[in-house]
């Protein structure tokens, strides 16, 4: 009799261990798939994060552009004042600021 013991004890310690290795299986595939998401969405990030840089260096260098274009649009017209300057010195001509379309010398 107390050899159909062990004989059963036995047995029931090999399906505790199979179930014990089944469930470890079962974690070390469910790690397995996290870590291919984690990777995955990794990838995603980075490569916003270089779309976003990109992106930012287009902005930073059209900045730049208008900064220098505007620069001298505006250096440029004090480059033409020595042109309108003698005109300026004419009798009756008086200097008012320029509005849209209208020359900034009149005559009275």
């Amino acid at each position: 009799m107390e050899s159909i013991e062990a004989v059963m004890i036995a047995e029931q310690f090999r399906h505790a261990v199979d179930l014990i290795n089944g469930k470890l299986d079962r974690i070390e595939m469910n790690q397995v798939h996290l870590k291919e998401l984690v990777d995955q969405r990794l990838c995603s990030l980075e490569k916003e994060v270089d779309d976003h840089e990109a992106r930012l260096r287009q902005v930073s260098e059209g900045v730049t552009q208008f900064k220098t274009w505007s620069g001298l649009a505006v250096g440029g017209s004090w480059l033409t004042a020595p042109a309108r300057w003698p005109w300026s010195l004419e009798p009756g001509c008086i200097w008012r600021p320029p509005s849209a379309g209208s020359v900034p010398w009149r005559r009275r």
